[in-house]
């Protein structure tokens, strides 16, 4: 999860994570753009994986979803999205 770029995530959706991390940076200006976040983010994990030269594996138990269900799902969150006058 990646907070606003103005106040960052609240603490209800903080409640969701497992683990935070924050980005050092300036102490007048703690907030990033959101795209360069997620690049430093990006990077540092892909720093981390090439150094420590892990292998990762797809697990044998995930199957990857066919464009019909990935479809089915999406008007299924749109459906019910549109019921709960989401829109």
């Amino acid at each position: 999860m990646f907070g606003s770029e103005a106040s960052g995530l609240t603490n209800d959706e903080v409640s969701y994570a497992d683990y935070t991390l924050q980005i050092p940076s300036n102490s007048k200006f703690r907030s990033l753009n959101l795209s360069h976040s997620l690049v430093i983010v990006a990077q540092t994990v892909s720093y981390l994986i090439s150094v420590n030269k892990t292998n990762f594996q797809k697990s044998k138990k995930i199957q990857t979803a066919t464009k019909k269900e990935i479809s089915s799902m999406l008007n299924f969150c749109l459906s019910t999205l549109e019921s709960q006058n989401f829109f």
